[in-house]
């Protein structure tokens, strides 16, 4: 995932970048404590307004397995994830995982739709350009992403970019897919913790 991003700072955004740098130092290392501390937590229920015009829910989304990851477009890492998500959509949307992506950006709609159209992305992407959705989910650093059960208990999470769509992110989707470990708060979170 070689790429060369262009991106302005804005405050606070040389932190981000800097922690985002270290986190993806360990690409393939998904956030063990993280995944513990946030496992068998009820997700807060999350309605936004997409960039279609509809909003869409957490709530609305039970019954399948979410992927819900928090990003901007300013941010060089969550650009180079964006892709592995898009993947991930179109590998695994058929059997019940739901990829949505919090934009953050204060711009809105006008910044973040040229981008969706230039990476050709087709999930769901709200805005979410508040810090209050971003500390109703505990969200200090991004990319982070939470990957939300069958029966809306967060069951993992990871900060900064992964290759989703690499050996590590299929083997986790994958386990995350099967009916009978997904419903379950008391599933094995060891697939995350790789």
């Amino acid at each position: 995932m070689q790429r060369r991003f262009k991106f302005r700072t804005r405050r606070g955004g040389r932190f981000i970048l800097v922690a985002g740098l270290l986190s993806s130092l360990s690409l393939g290392a998904y956030s063990a404590s993280a995944g513990r501390q946030a496992a068998r937590k009820s997700v807060p229920n999350l309605e936004l307004p997409t960039l279609k015009g509809k909003s869409i829910s957490l709530k609305s989304l039970r019954g399948k397995v979410v992927f819900l990851n928090f990003w901007a477009s300013w941010c060089p890492f969550c650009l180079m994830e964006m892709p592995t998500l898009e993947k991930i959509h179109k590998r695994f949307k058929d059997r019940d995982l739901a990829v949505v992506a919090v934009s953050i950006n204060a711009g809105g709609k006008k910044s973040v739709l040229p981008l969706l159209k230039k990476l050709g992305l087709t999930f769901p992407v709200p805005l979410g350009p508040n810090q209050k959705v971003m500390d109703r989910y505990g969200v200090t650093l991004i990319p982070t992403a939470f990957i939300i059960g069958r029966n809306g208990e967060i069951i993992g999470k990871a900060i900064g970019p992964k290759d989703w769509a690499g050996e590590d992110g299929r083997r986790i989707m994958e386990k995350l897919l099967d009916v009978s470990w997904a419903a379950s708060s008391s599933g094995s979170h060891s697939a995350l913790q790789r």
